[in-house]
């Protein structure tokens, strides 16, 4: 239980992320756009960790893009990249895996709206 739920017990953290992933890539099979607004930080990172890790996992996700438009998450991406080693063990271990895991493969900033081409 945790407090900001009230009573309310949460799932495990891999099966909310499991759900997450499983709900965009059934919007993405029918031909949808997924738009996910983030005001807080610390919670764009580990969402846009998620998805990265997610098309590393599904080849089938390859052909769809990831963009995100803020440029203070890119700001906060820069110190992320630098500080691996005080983050949680799951970033730790991806680091030994493979190379840094804010360094994205398949997510990437859009500098300005006049970018996308969709």
């Amino acid at each position: 239980i945790e407090a900001t739920f009230g009573d309310m017990i949460v799932s495990p953290i891999k099966e909310r992320e499991k759900r997450f992933v499983d709900a965009i890539k059934e919007v993405l099979r029918r031909g949808g756009r997924v738009l996910i607004p983030m005001w807080a930080l610390g919670r764009a990172q580990e969402i846009l960790l998620i998805l990265e890790e997610a098309w590393w996992k599904n080849r089938e996700l390859h052909k769809f893009p990831i963009f995100y438009t803020s440029s203070l998450a890119q700001k906060c991406m820069d110190v992320y990249k630098h500080y691996t080693n005080m983050m949680n063990d799951r970033v730790r271990s991806a680091m030994q895996s493979r190379k840094n895991p804010f360094e994205f493969r398949f997510v990437q900033q859009l500098h300005r709206l006049e970018d996308f081409d969709d």
